[in-house]
């Protein structure tokens, strides 16, 4: 069985979990960069290039009402009135708690200023944050994943969590 409950969505920015999203979006992840490129030679082959390092565009969908609002503007007056080096590494988590998709990421910096709309109803405050040093596990939702299925989930989960971990290590080390 097969079983998606977008209120089961989780957003956490800087260790604060963001909430009062919209009632038609909540979020919306893309990745700026293809996975790889090509170019074609006069003799027809082929070169391929793979692209490991990428931006990552996350659109975060709050209603106006939200209190998320008043923390992300809040962080990114801070970020952008001052230079200090520890912000640099606020987290980003999004989590699918309903299915296995996760994404996560430490370089995070918020993109845009949301427009702001006044009207009749509820408007929606689009977040744009702009993420580097990404990890994304793209999952379903079957309750029933296979043994294999479920090891290369696990297996992922943990080699990035050992990468991430010594790159933090190394850059609060180098933040003495």
């Amino acid at each position: 069985m097969y079983t998606y409950s977008p209120s089961d969505v989780s957003i956490t920015f800087a260790g604060v979990p963001l909430e009062g999203f919209d009632i038609t979006n909540v979020v919306r992840i893309k990745r700026l960069d293809p996975l790889y490129t090509s170019k074609r030679a006069m003799d027809g082959s082929v070169a391929v290039t793979q692209q490991r390092y990428s931006k990552w565009q996350v659109n975060v969908f709050l209603a106006q009402s939200s209190s998320s609002n008043d923390l992300l503007n809040g962080v990114q007056k801070l970020l952008f009135a001052s230079n200090i080096k520890a912000l640099q590494f606020l987290p980003l988590i999004i989590k699918d708690n309903s299915g296995t998709t996760m994404f996560f990421a430490k370089d995070v910096w918020l993109e845009e200023v949301p427009e702001m709309e006044f009207g009749q109803s509820l408007s929606v405050r689009e977040w744009v944050f702009t993420c580097n040093d990404v990890e994304c596990i793209i999952g379903g939702n079957a309750e029933d994943l296979t043994g294999i299925t479920e090891a290369v989930a696990i297996i992922s989960l943990l080699q990035s969590a050992y990468e991430r971990s010594s790159t933090l290590v190394r850059s609060l080390r180098s933040l003495r």
